[in-house]
């Protein structure tokens, strides 16, 4: 885990990019209209915070889920302790509740509206005690000594915090480098410079998925990759959603990302 070298793609589909990661109250209403289980629920549960170089660790006697991640949360706040797969079960049930299509993100569309048109590491700035005033990643000190990312300001909140209080970036979406971490659509896979660059969905196969942004239990930058298998779960991972946009344009143009407040 950790930044790859970066290389040009091109989005030339439009689509709808969630502007606020999945909320805990959102994930909710699926459950009790679905009667969905995650992953965590049935089976051991999911990480536990832990003070020490690795951050989480598993605690068999205890069963972390999204209902109970190991911290306080409220409805306005990211879900958490959420697997690939509970992610894709929230979108096909979505998808069919409304008669659209709403997915995961691909890494590159992720990377794309995450950048929002910037260069830096972190998006507008390079300036690593920036990070505070766009993103919750890195309050959590206070409590977990062990966990120490160098940066010196405080964003007020040592777990989760609600969607949508810190700086939106340039597209108005609001929590690509912290809160929680987010998974994409695409099986994860070191750079193939053989890759597409138009529309990039990664490789046909794999054993682990990809996730990318930072989240409040690690400080991470717009290049910053992430990957876990189907049923991986913390609780600091969460998900964004996209929604295709019909008809697609045909002449190859570059397309451009709408916000949408509302999954």
């Amino acid at each position: 885990m950790g930044p790859y070298e970066g290389h040009h793609v091109r989005i030339t589909r439009p689509f709808y990019f969630g502007a606020y990661e999945v909320t805990r109250g959102q994930f909710a209403r699926f459950v009790a209209a679905s009667g969905y289980d995650t992953v965590a629920e049935k089976s051991r549960g999911g990480l536990r915070l832990d003070n020490s170089a690795q951050r989480s660790k598993w605690e068999p006697q205890k069963k972390y889920t999204w209902r109970e991640p190991g911290f306080a949360q409220e409805d306005e706040h990211p879900v958490v302790q959420i697997a690939w797969h509970d992610a894709m079960a929230f979108c096909d049930w979505l998808s069919q509740k409304e008669g659209k299509r709403y997915r995961l993100p691909t890494e590159a569309e992720w990377e794309y509206a995450c950048r929002a048109g910037t260069t830096g590491r972190f998006g507008r700035s390079n300036d690593l005690q920036a990070v505070t005033q766009f993103g919750n990643d890195a309050a959590a000190k206070a409590v977990f000594s062990q966990w120490d990312d160098g940066v010196k300001t405080s964003d007020g909140y040592v777990y989760t915090s609600p969607v949508g209080h810190f700086r939106p970036n340039n597209l108005g979406l609001y929590d690509t480098l912290g809160n929680a971490a987010e998974w994409c659509s695409d099986w994860y896979a070191e750079y193939d410079k053989g890759a597409p660059k138009d529309n990039p969905t990664g490789p046909a196969v794999g054993d682990s998925h990809v996730g990318r942004g930072g989240g409040f239990a690690h400080v991470s930058g717009t290049r910053y990759r992430y990957y876990g298998n189907d049923s991986f779960r913390r609780p600091d991972w969460g998900f964004r959603i996209a929604c295709d946009i019909s008809p697609a344009p045909t002449d190859g143009a570059s397309a451009g990302v709408n916000s949408s407040k509302q999954p």
